[in-house]
């Protein structure tokens, strides 16, 4: 049997390489070459793990293989598929470590604002007595000198905290 071309096709689905040689004086294909088939069949069976790998399923097997290129093939995307777990796994922490800031954050907003309502209330209260007490001691008139001081001063510390109110 004369030796001719090598004819090679990948398999559709698989990635798996099938080489035959032709034979020059049959013109008939030979079986297909056992050492394509020995590469060929670990780089399908990695290409099929890639896919699964990249359609979201991150137990894919990578399997070891005794030719090295497919070897460090597989140990690579093994070591990738693993360092993405890891990075995954921090990412999801760190997400629910800021949604937990988060809602400790808008807790802390409420209890703010719920201070400063009560707060408001309670100084209302009574800078309405003290605001009618210097508007009667300012209609009552004058009776000294400490008072003509007095009251107005009592009037802008009223104006001032209502302000603020």
């Amino acid at each position: 049997m004369l030796s001719g071309a090598v004819i090679a096709r990948v398999v559709p689905g698989t990635g798996a390489v099938v080489a035959y040689s032709s034979c020059a004086s049959t013109n008939t294909l030979a079986a297909p070459s056992f050492k394509i088939n020995r590469i060929a069949r670990p780089l399908g069976t990695l290409a099929d793990a890639v896919d699964e790998l990249t359609a979201g399923n991150p137990a894919a097997p990578l399997e070891s293989s005794d030719i090295r290129e497919v070897g460090r093939l597989s140990a690579a995307f093994r070591d990738m598929r693993d360092r993405l777990a890891d990075r995954t796994r921090e990412s999801e922490r760190l997400a629910t470590e800021l949604r937990a800031r988060a809602e400790a954050l808008v807790e802390a907003d409420r209890r703010k604002d719920e201070f400063l309502a009560m707060l408001a209330h309670e100084l209302r209260n009574p800078l309405g007595a003290i605001a009618n007490a210097s508007y009667a001691l300012e209609r009552a008139g004058p009776s000294g000198p400490v008072m003509e001081r007095a009251v107005p001063v009592i009037q802008r510390q009223i104006q001032h905290l209502v302000r603020l109110v």
